[in-house]
């Protein structure tokens, strides 16, 4: 199933962009805005939060610990990595993919 709107992730994904949030100074009305909007919508400030969106369609999950490729594709696990570059082979972790954490970007 596809997902469009931030409510139709697991609440892990919602509890992650509202503590995000409030470490940024983010009011009440401002984080309820955003779990309310389209996932598509919250791209632009991602990266002020430290979050990333897992690229496979079906997932679409927000996560700060996760896959990174050198084509800068981000994945929330190995098996959506997988899902959808499907030419991974084990010797691409490390040297095409990579795991990694995210921190909010300095203004």
């Amino acid at each position: 199933m596809r997902k469009f709107y931030v409510a139709e992730l697991s609440r892990k994904s919602q509890e992650l962009f509202k503590e995000l949030a409030e470490e940024q100074g983010f009011n009440d009305e401002e984080i309820q805005d955003g779990l309310d909007s389209k996932i598509g919508d919250l791209d632009d400030i991602h990266g002020l939060l430290g979050f990333r969106k897992c690229e496979n369609p079906q997932c679409k999950e927000f996560f700060n610990e996760g896959f990174l490729t050198e084509d800068s594709d981000t994945f929330c696990s190995n098996e959506c990595a997988e899902k959808i570059i499907t030419d991974i082979v084990e010797e691409d972790y490390g040297d095409y993919i990579f795991f990694t954490d995210w921190e909010p970007e300095e203004e």
